[in-house]
């Protein structure tokens, strides 16, 4: 994710209103990956954890999973999301998702060996 774009978005920026969310959904996912490059692991996984609810309240279940992928990527180190990768996993199986499952298997990778 790109820092600026984050930057932007939690600005309220780059707001979509044809997306059907309300914004907020997507600011809190912004916040969470701005904390987690700040080195506030914390703060971004209550983000992340709040981003993954409001998505899921909205019936935005891809955007959940790639939370969870976000989160699996910008907190290597973190287990407290370790029980995140499956259900990212089933959703994008279920899409065929075939280059967001090959980035999750990155990050689940470089949480082995972080």
């Amino acid at each position: 994710r790109d820092t600026e774009a984050s930057r932007a978005g939690v600005r309220g920026e780059d707001a979509d209103p044809t997306v059907g969310l309300d914004g907020h959904a997507l600011r809190t996912l912004d916040t969470a990956v701005l904390a987690a490059k700040d080195g506030h692991a914390d703060t971004s996984i209550r983000y992340f954890e709040s981003a993954q609810v409001d998505f899921g309240e909205n019936g935005a279940l891809l955007l959940v999973a790639l939370a969870q992928l976000d989160a699996l990527i910008l907190l290597p180190d973190e287990p407290r999301i370790a029980d995140w990768e499956q259900p990212a996993r089933e959703r994008f199986e279920t899409l065929r998702a075939k280059p967001l499952l090959e980035r999750l298997d990155e990050a689940v990778a470089a949480r082995v060996t972080a």
